[in-house]
């Protein structure tokens, strides 16, 4: 074999190559992330059951803990979050627990109330 046809045949060769491991393989920014969401402290249903103060607190760390995602390595300018703090502007502590509650009383699907709350502001948000 020739030095010219040698060199063509690996040119060929890695070309294929760099094609098969470009298409079969995900690249890094291809891949969804999954992450795990705990559960959190409280049901929906221990959350209907505190007091009117009582849910006012938990909407007031649920808030806080929101606010803390970018300590954790969660971009501070992600459209969900963005959009959450954009969406609670403004609001107290008893208005967004109302929001809530009003949630979980019309939706039974969700039984995490940290996703339920986090969810529910959104929705909120996005209909006014």
């Amino acid at each position: 074999m020739t030095p010219t046809l040698l060199r063509q045949s690996a040119t060929k060769v890695g070309a294929i190559l760099l094609l098969f491991l470009t298409t079969s393989f995900p690249i890094a920014s291809q891949k969804e992330k999954t992450v795990a969401i705990n559960s959190g402290f409280l049901t929906p249903e221990e959350f209907l059951a505190l007091s009117k103060d009582g849910q006012a607190a938990y909407s007031m760390g649920f808030v806080d803990g929101v606010f803390l995602a970018p300590y954790f390595e969660a971009h501070d300018d992600a459209p969900l979050f963005v959009g959450f703090k954009a969406c609670i502007q403004g609001k107290g502590a008893s208005q967004i627990a109302s929001i809530i509650e009003k949630r979980i009383k019309s939706q039974s699907e969700i039984h995490q109330l940290n996703m339920l709350a986090f969810n529910a502001l959104i929705s909120d948000c996005a209909t006014r």
